[in-house]
């Protein structure tokens, strides 16, 4: 049997044990480096709140979200947890809504990703607010309600998707003057 080690999570990879699947968003245009941001964006997999996921990617300094999934009180729970076991690195976890919750519930989080189509206005304050978006007109409603950064969902990435690819829709975001261009835009896909 192979067997490696995974650095960023200091835990063994194995056949019995393999990387775990992360759902990850990458820059595809130059400004991440002059916005000073990281070039990755985790999300704990499958609408699993998985703290010691989250936790272990912090501390390796990867931004990651706890999917909150449908119990919202539980990962709020979850989100304590990672915030506690990433101790310095709690500054690099946040959270990703897929509905609308109770922002008492979001305490501590560094940042929220909003699933395609929610408001943002309601979270305001809390942290960096990420929305995911599906097309052009999302995006541009998504500011408006206070979002201060997008993610483009692609089509290929699972969940609420629209009809254009990763690719495609990053073009969309990216063209000169669609949107303002300090707005920091991962993409999520393919």
């Amino acid at each position: 049997m192979e067997q490696g080690l995974l650095p960023s999570l200091g835990q063994p990879v194995t056949a019995d044990r393999p990387i775990p699947p992360l759902t990850y968003f990458c820059f595809l245009d130059a400004r991440a480096d002059l916005m000073g941001l990281s070039p990755l964006l985790c999300i704990t997999p499958f609408g699993r709140a998985d703290p010691h996921l989250a936790a272990a990617l912090a501390r390796a300094g990867v931004p990651c979200a706890i999917d909150l999934g449908a119990d919202p009180s539980g990962g709020a729970q979850a989100l304590w947890t990672a915030l506690d076991a990433a101790g310095s690195a709690a500054g690099r976890v946040g959270v990703l809504l897929q509905r609308d919750v109770d922002p008492a519930l979001l305490a501590g989080a560094a940042f929220l990703i909003l699933a395609p189509g929610m408001d943002a206005a309601s979270y305001r304050g809390i942290g960096e607010i990420h929305a995911q978006v599906r097309d052009l007109s999302e995006a541009r409603a998504a500011l408006d309600s206070g979002a201060t950064a997008l993610i483009a969902k692609g089509s290929e990435s699972g969940g609420r998707v629209g009809t254009r690819s990763t690719f495609i829709l990053l073009q969309q975001l990216l063209e000169s003057g669609a949107l303002p261009s300090s707005v920091p835009i991962r993409g999520q896909g393919g």
